[in-house]
């Protein structure tokens, strides 16, 4: 047997080995020390071809004894690939990298233009690397170090650097949105495609597929604005561009994903389908031969397919979709969990809503549960970042404990939401008005049927408010989103009021339900029917307290009319 041959065959079972065996790695680590000019290249594609943790002790041993032409060969080899991007070579791209950075800087005391843009580059390179294994806040520095340096060059008329500024600009932005940083995020994109725009324009389209990824970003920031029919046309143009130019497949796919989530968020769900399975395809067409590139984007696309699965109303392959993904994210949060706890954490929380829409909410709050502690874990360090994500997990929780029997524990979760969200709303007025008031309607609703009358009032009238904010705001679709849900509201606090002998309350707030559901169902009287009649019957009641039998009467009539048309 060839030398490389016994040396890959003796690694991969050592790794085998220590994926069975706890302290086994120890053999792995043993094996490479003193060896790397002979086995680095074979340990990386056992790393790519088994996984942890070869990858992660390989770069343990580059650090300690690389040379620089070790380092150098690593370097090209890791750029070269296809499965640069691969979770198992992520520290070693890692330290490979900031090897590679130590090495110049300290050769290049007084660096030439060229040399500055060499250095400013693998400064974006190790930005990169940084983020990639769950250190955000240190790659977004060195990735500032990296664009700064560029723009000083492109100021000083080495207009050749201009796309290196542009994918440090495009970087920065990916940073600092995952940092909550959305105005700075925003801006960056911006001027990432702009440049690029500029660019492509110049040389006869060369840059057009690092233009289609930046638009691509710049969808990504429009959509966390809230700015949806802008983060639409960006999503589109970013796909349409990349599916004429000659890219790579997964490139392709992950545009797909955005797209498809965009899609079904402004209503074309057959759209949103589509794109989301056809991504899905071209993902697991690639899985098998590079499965650790692949799998977490593959793991996104199911999380998207079945958030699609489940509005189009089959509950079942929504479910399977999410159970997938989870398995998915589970195994990639074990091995890296500062990189993939989040990814999990929307996984979960998606399969426990997947499984309330079967009637299995007891498993569902087990899902979801597990969700509230890796946003609360993750909230420790973040808050700003995260406690909306807690937040919005809660009330999910609080959802699913209601629906399983636990209305106490539900009420309890869905009080902390709308803390939460109020805490939030605070620091960022407007941006999360829409979660809190559903989480207001959530626990009134709840109050109401433990019975706590006096707490549940207050807390749907508040509610109540709230959608009326959100129906008179600049956005033009406010009144089809949340008229329905005022009206709503509206009907539940009627029956609130009711209960606490407020009478003429109810019969005004029953007038303002009625009328609502009047102009929602005008032109739909076939979907919206049944719960005109409901809120008709639930205000002939309010009259009837009042003492106002005769409109009470009339009221009961055409709630029957309804009714019967209906059948």
């Amino acid at each position: 047997m060839p030398q490389s041959h016994a040396a890959h065959s003796s690694l991969t079972r050592l790794t085998r080995l220590a994926q069975r065996r706890e302290g086994a790695g120890q053999w792995l680590g043993d094996a490479l020390r003193g060896r790397l000019g002979k086995l680095a290249e074979v340990a990386m594609e056992v790393a790519l071809e088994t996984g942890d943790p070869t990858g992660r002790l390989l770069a343990g041993r580059v650090q300690q004894e690389g040379d620089e032409d070790l380092v150098g060969a690593l370097a090209e080899r890791i750029d070269a690939s296809p499965q640069k991007l691969a979770v198992p070579l992520r520290e070693l791209a890692l330290v490979v990298v900031t090897r590679s950075l130590e090495i110049r800087r300290a050769l290049w005391v007084d660096p030439s233009p060229a040399q500055r843009a060499e250095i400013a580059e693998l400064c974006l390179t190790r930005g990169l690397r940084l983020e990639g294994v769950g250190r955000l806040e240190e790659g977004l520095e060195v990735t500032r170090e990296g664009v700064a340096t560029l723009r000083s060059l492109v100021e000083e008329g080495f207009s050749v650097y201009r796309g290196s500024l542009a994918s440090g600009l495009h970087n920065q932005a990916v940073q600092l949105g995952e940092l909550g940083d959305s105005d700075g995020a925003l801006a960056s994109t911006r001027e990432a495609v702009a440049i690029y725009r500029e660019l492509a324009a110049e040389n006869a389209g060369s840059y057009r597929v690092d233009y289609a990824l930046s638009l691509d970003n710049l969808g990504i920031e429009l959509q966390r604005i809230g700015h949806v029919a802008e983060a639409l046309e960006a999503f589109q143009e970013a796909f349409d561009i990349l599916r004429s130019e000659p890219s790579d497949p997964l490139e392709l796919a992950r545009l797909g994903l955005n797209l498809g989530l965009m899609l079904w968020y402004t209503g074309d769900a057959q759209g949103a389908l589509d794109r989301t399975q056809n991504a899905l395809e071209i993902l697991r067409r690639h899985f098998d031969e590079r499965p650790f590139v692949v799998g977490p984007d593959l793991a996104r696309g199911l999380t998207n397919l079945s958030l699609v699965l489940g509005g189009l109303g089959n509950p079942e392959e929504a479910r399977q979709a999410s159970s997938e993904a989870v398995v998915l994210r589970r195994r990639l949060a074990r091995e890296r969990p500062a990189v993939f706890r989040e990814d999990l954490a929307r996984s979960l929380l998606n399969h426990g809503m997947d499984l309330g829409q079967l009637g299995r909410a007891s498993q569902g709050v087990e899902a979801t549960e597990e969700a509230v502690e890796l946003w609360r874990s993750l909230d420790l360090d973040k808050p700003d970042v995260y406690r909306h994500r807690v937040a919005q997990a809660l009330q999910n929780l609080g959802i699913l404990k209601c629906a399983a029997g636990d209305l106490e524990g539900g009420v309890e979760e869905l009080a902390e939401a709308v803390d939460l969200f109020d805490e939030c709303e605070r620091q960022r007025a407007g941006a999360f008005l829409p979660e809190l008031v559903e989480a207001c309607a959530s626990l009134g609703k709840m109050l109401y049927h433990l019975g706590r009358m006096t707490e549940a009032v207050p807390v749907l009238e508040r509610a109540a408010g709230l959608f009326r904010d959100l129906i008179l705001s600049d956005d033009t679709s406010a009144a089809d989103d949340y008229g329905f849900h005022l009206a709503r509201v509206l009907d539940q606090l009627v029956l609130s009021l009711g209960e606490l002998g407020e009478k003429a309350e109810a019969v005004r707030i029953g007038r303002e339900a009625v009328e609502l559901y009047r102009c929602l169902a005008e032109g739909r009287l076939e979907e919206l029917g049944g719960d005109l009649a409901m809120a008709l019957i639930n205000l002939a009641a309010a009259l009837d307290e009042a003492r106002e039998t005769k409109e009470a009467l009339e009221i009961r009539r055409e709630a029957a009319a309804i009714q019967r048309e209906g059948r």
